[in-house]
């Protein structure tokens, strides 16, 4: 199985084995894909996350081209559709699903009065992002819900 990384680097790892993604733009159009993911992406709305407000008159080539560069790295995970494009990836195949499964694990936990004790995160919750997020990629940052972060690290 193939897990994705987006809370740091946008990364995919296989076996334990980071696999090789080059460019900053496919690994933007990765991203957008995971955040979208199950869902099928238009290439206007890849555009849009990938390049902004200014996308190069070669963008919907360019996008195309991501996702090959993205299927030889990755296998056959990115579908083309008529539409546009869906990833498919498990229900907690990235690191932001695991985020958000301990974060609402921690929203069950039951709450202290202990005032004095200073705020810690999960060990789990706290391995879920090193690094910047996005960092190596040309992209808008995923933003994560407050209370993901507060129940994660209560």
């Amino acid at each position: 199985m193939t897990e994705f990384r987006l809370l740091g680097p946008v990364e995919a790892w296989r076996d334990e084995r980071r696999l090789t993604i080059e460019g900053r733009k496919p690994r933007a159009l990765l991203a957008a894909l995971l955040l979208e993911r199950g869902q099928v992406v238009s290439a206007e709305t890849l555009i849009d996350r990938v390049w902004g407000d200014f996308p190069p008159d070669s963008a919907r080539t360019l996008v195309q081209t991501y996702v090959w560069v993205l299927s030889r790295a990755l296998g056959d995970v990115i579908e083309t559709k008529p539409a546009g494009y869906r990833i498919r990836v498990a229900s907690a195949g990235t690191d932001r699903d695991r985020f958000a499964e301990l974060a609402d694990q921690g929203a069950q936990r039951p709450r202290t009065a202990d005032t004095q004790r200073p705020p810690r995160c999960s060990p789990k919750a706290s391995t879920c992002g090193v690094g910047r997020r996005w960092e190596g990629s040309a992209g808008p940052s995923p933003s994560l819900p407050p209370t993901w972060t507060r129940n994660a690290c209560p």
